[in-house]
């Protein structure tokens, strides 16, 4: 069954909220707006950030 948009709203909140979490707490991963970073300093954060998820505990690897 789909989600509604209230769900998917929900949910994309708490990841914002997770990521903001994550960036602070990784001072040595680039930092700033993600619009002026390069590619390979996006690339970097994004391997971070799936490498932290995928290790928590509480919490599956969901990207859909």
């Amino acid at each position: 069954m789909a989600k509604s948009q209230v769900e998917v709203l929900r949910d994309l909140g708490a990841l914002i909220e997770e990521y903001s979490a994550f960036q602070r707490s990784r001072p040595d991963l680039p930092q700033g707006d993600l619009w002026e970073l390069s590619q390979d300093e996006l690339e970097q954060i994004v391997a971070a950030f799936q490498e932290h998820i995928s290790l928590a505990k509480d919490r599956p690897l969901r990207l859909h």
